[in-house]
């Protein structure tokens, strides 16, 4: 189908920003001027908005302790908040937090956080009560992770 090869060529460009980025604009750009952080939410909104609808169940319900790879783990997320379409306590699991970081760059509910000028830290928060804290290793391990495991389904 053509939507599934647009969402693919996105997801795949995608890898090539992240990767033209950590080549070219790296090593080249002085610190105060590089905008790597917003480069990652930009592939976020193309991760985790576009592929949603093709691609979101068949993530594996698999526990974020079991994602150190990828840069997740359980002590990144501050509350998981209320779960309105669950019977009480939200799942614990990639899924669950695919969707959670998904509302969260929908709805612009981002919060930056610097130290000494110097973005450190990115807290993504849903209407829900959710909450986590990502450094921008984390968050730059999790696109790229993400993007990846996309390529591969």
């Amino acid at each position: 189908m053509e939507m599934e090869r647009v969402e693919r060529d996105l997801i795949i460009r995608t890898l090539k920003l992240i990767d033209q980025y950590d080549t070219y604009v790296l090593p080249h750009v002085p610190e105060g001027d590089q905008v790597e952080v917003t480069l990652l939410i930009n592939c976020l909104l193309s991760l985790l908005v576009v592929p949603k609808e093709r691609w979101y169940e068949q993530v594996e319900p698999t526990p974020l302790g079991n994602l150190a790879a990828w840069g997740l783990s359980e002590t990144l997320i501050e509350s998981w908040g209320r779960c309105p379409r669950c019977d009480g306590e939200p799942p614990h699991h990639l899924r669950e937090f695919l969707r959670r970081m998904r509302n969260s760059v929908c709805h612009v509910r981002i919060e930056v956080l610097a130290t000494n000028r110097r973005i450190s830290n990115v807290r993504f928060t849903d209407r829900d009560g959710f909450a986590a804290l990502l450094s921008v290793d984390s968050l730059k391990l999790f696109v790229r992770s993400l993007a990846e495991s996309l390529v591969a389904a």
